[in-house]
């Protein structure tokens, strides 16, 4: 009724705000959907608040920027079911955290025969498939085609996400049966675009002309807001923070998160190729080389990447075995020198403890505690992305008072093994029952 009455063109911001999460605003029709401007869940703290004004265009005129596309009514793929064929957890990371932002639900197979499977016995089906290309145990281009051929879905849209971006790739694609090519690391207004295409809704329209989400005053602040000394370590490391967080949507934990277990993968990385030479097995040392250039790209860490590409480039050429033992050690001395750098900029990502958290004896609000346990391990049993952020709570609050306990936990979350973190979870739970 506020937006019939119109108030003299003056109609004012509307933000809805309730308990009952985003799922009842979900039940809505688009039509009620859309004359919402924001949608804040309790408990709202100030930022959120601050945020939720400034991405709802108040103060801004007639000019208002985008609103973010966590917002429910500019949920971009809400109500889609994709897909994503994986094998890296990393990637699956970035890729759950964007796609169920934009409201998609997300299932992950970790390789092409899980695919496969995963398309045999969705019901109801997908509406897309994200294929990598490079996966153990099975490719996404055999994948596809069991999918074409086996399962005979012709109509089921697959598209390719590589970090290869070649003609020939993108040519190979097509030839068996994908519809659509997309880089990495994603862009997601593209990525956006491309799965609304392939799902039949076509691209958002406002007079006429294609709606390009900007970047939202949120994500904007995020990147303004990076200490001093993360802006001088990522420099330092020859990385690009500002583009790789704004690709995440702003979300500097994520980022965080990302680059700690990168980190502890390029540790192994080196010994793992020197095995792979040693063994003569171009083709797995190239898969490797293919992991750690995707990953690096995505976190901006862009010299690094451009050195795997290139080592991936020189064993897919098959030179012969003294060739590739040169550019398995030239590949492995680019990520050894990059290590310590990226290992900085970890340290300097890390968040400070809240004074109130600063003795490790101090005071411990139980209640709190075991109602964010609690939420945590809900998050945990349903594989649900949110427990990172739910965890990077735990950590801001209790992390001076509880020291060594939360180390398991945090490992285990860190590290996405869901299982264990959730057996941690409740143990801590159970530590603190009274």
């Amino acid at each position: 009724r506020i937006r019939a009455l119109g108030l003299g063109g003056k109609t004012p911001v509307i933000v809805m705000v309730t308990a009952h999460g985003r799922e009842m605003l979900a039940q809505r029709s688009p039509a009620d959907q859309a004359l919402l401007d924001g949608f804040l869940v309790k408990p709202v703290t100030p930022s959120m608040l601050f945020d939720a004004i400034a991405d709802a265009g108040l103060g801004q005129g007639p000019a208002a920027p985008a609103r973010t596309a966590s917002a429910p009514s500019a949920q971009r793929l809400a109500g889609l079911r994709l897909l994503v064929a994986e094998d890296n957890l990393n990637n699956q990371q970035v890729a759950r955290e964007l796609l169920e932002d934009e409201g998609a639900s997300v299932q992950i197979a970790n390789n092409g025969k899980e695919a496969v499977e995963a398309v045999a016995a969705a019901d109801p089906p997908f509406d897309v498939v994200l294929m990598d290309l490079q996966m153990p145990v099975m490719d996404g281009f055999t994948a596809t085609r069991m999918i074409r051929e086996d399962l005979a879905l012709l109509t089921l849209p697959v598209v390719a996400m590589t970090a290869n971006a070649m003609t020939a790739d993108r040519e190979a694609c097509l030839a068996v049966g994908m519809n659509e090519h997309v880089g990495k690391p994603f862009d997601l207004d593209h990525l956006v675009q491309v799965l609304q295409r392939q799902a039949g809704r076509g691209a958002a329209v406002a007079g006429g002309a294609a709606v390009v989400a900007a970047a939202s005053p949120a994500q904007a602040r995020a990147a303004k807001a990076l200490p001093a000394a993360v802006r001088a370590a990522a420099t330092q490391a020859g990385v690009q923070i500002d583009a790789a967080i704004a690709r995440l949507g702003g979300k500097t934990e994520v980022y965080r998160q990302m680059l700690k277990r990168f980190v502890d993968d390029l540790a192994r990385t080196p010994a793992e190729l020197r095995s792979l030479a040693h063994a003569a097995d171009s083709a797995a040392a190239a898969r490797a080389l293919h992991t750690v250039k995707g990953v690096a790209a995505t976190l901006g860490a862009d010299a690094l990447a451009a050195a795997a590409a290139h080592g991936e480039i020189a064993l897919l050429a098959d030179g012969g075995p003294a060739p590739a033992q040169q550019t398995l050690a030239a590949a492995s001395a680019a990520i050894e020198a990059a290590g310590p750098g990226l290992q900085a900029l970890l340290v300097a990502l890390r968040p400070a403890d809240p004074p109130q958290a600063a003795a490790a004896n101090a005071e411990i609000d139980r209640p709190a505690l075991r109602q964010g346990l609690r939420h945590l391990a809900e998050l945990l049993r349903n594989s649900d992305m949110g427990a990172m952020e739910a965890h990077s709570g735990l950590q801001l609050q209790f992390a001076g008072a509880l020291g060594e306990r939360l180390r398991a936990l945090d490992a285990a979350v860190t590290g996405l093994e869901f299982d264990p973190a959730l057996r941690h979870c409740e143990q801590l739970l159970e530590e603190f029952a009274s």
